[in-house]
């Protein structure tokens, strides 16, 4: 679990009169397992920070087949960012895999909030560059031709968390079958 107010203290270093305006349009979330956070056709028009729990995205095909894109745990910034940066309905589907908790705030607090103070802007461009940087870990493990690299790299990302998440939900991720998953050692 992780302290909202301390990772906007020491990982963004947000000074405390930025932190205490920035936390006035903060609203905290908690979800149970397997509810949604965001589904397709949605209007993004939030950011999510993660304390606790983990996420998966998914696109659904057909209404039958269900392809996990990506995961989120603690500490992590969520959003559908196609959604939320051109405003229009979401192609894809966020849900809790575990209880999830932490705080979201809306595109026009975000947006009012900058307009009187300037220098929260700055601070932004760390949230995005953390948003951009975990989509690119994220590419990066996709963009491997063999299914064993995936699954190492998934791994040494994200420790212990196929303990916590569905086979199924990890296999799809890796654009592996069932049983492609079972040979290389996946699976508890």
């Amino acid at each position: 679990m992780i302290s909202f107010n301390e990772y906007l203290k020491n990982t963004l270093q947000l000074p405390e009169g930025l932190r205490q305006k920035f936390i006035t349009i903060c609203h905290p979330f908690t979800l149970k397992k397997r509810e949604n956070l965001i589904t397709t056709g949605d209007d993004c028009d939030k950011v999510y920070f993660l304390t606790h729990g983990i996420l998966r995205e998914y696109e659904t095909y057909n209404d039958k087949f269900d392809k996990t894109t990506r995961f989120y745990q603690s500490g992590d910034w969520v959003l559908s960012i196609e959604s939320y940066i051109d405003q229009k309905p979401s192609a894809l589907n966020i849900q809790t895999v575990t209880i999830t908790g932490g705080f979201f705030l809306h595109r026009s607090d975000i947006e009012n909030l900058l307009s009187i103070t300037p220098t929260l802007g700055f601070f932004m461009l760390k949230v995005y560059r953390n948003i951009l940087l975990k989509l690119e870990k994220n590419n990066k493990l996709l963009r491997l031709g063999n299914g064993v690299n995936r699954l190492l790299l998934f791994r040494e990302q994200n420790p212990e968390l196929d303990k916590l998440i569905l086979d199924k939900h990890i296999a799809s991720y890796l654009n592996l079958t069932a049983s492609q998953f079972s040979r290389i050692g996946g699976g508890g």
